[in-house]
């Protein structure tokens, strides 16, 4: 008996109209999500690609660097007059 109220209960909301109305929804939601991300992607990669293209645009090394990296680096990379 429990398998069967539980049968019908399943098919009450697989074929009701909400159910339908919740997937479209949700498919909408996850659509936007990913548009947005994919978005943002290409916003944060266009960005670094512009500072890239930028004469000077090398950041300067950070400290985690050994100290004989950080001083080839300004050798390399000499600050630009402003």
């Amino acid at each position: 008996m429990p398998e069967s109220t539980l049968s019908g209960i399943k098919n009450d909301v697989v074929k009701s109209p909400a159910t339908d109305r919740l997937k479209d929804e949700l498919q909408n939601y996850l659509r936007a999500r990913a548009e947005h991300a994919v978005t943002q992607l290409g916003h944060r990669l266009g960005d670094s690609v512009s500072k890239l293209a930028e004469p000077g645009g090398v950041k300067a090394p950070s400290r985690a660097w050994p100290r004989a990296a950080r001083r080839s680096a300004r050798a390399s990379h000499p600050a630009r007059p402003r």
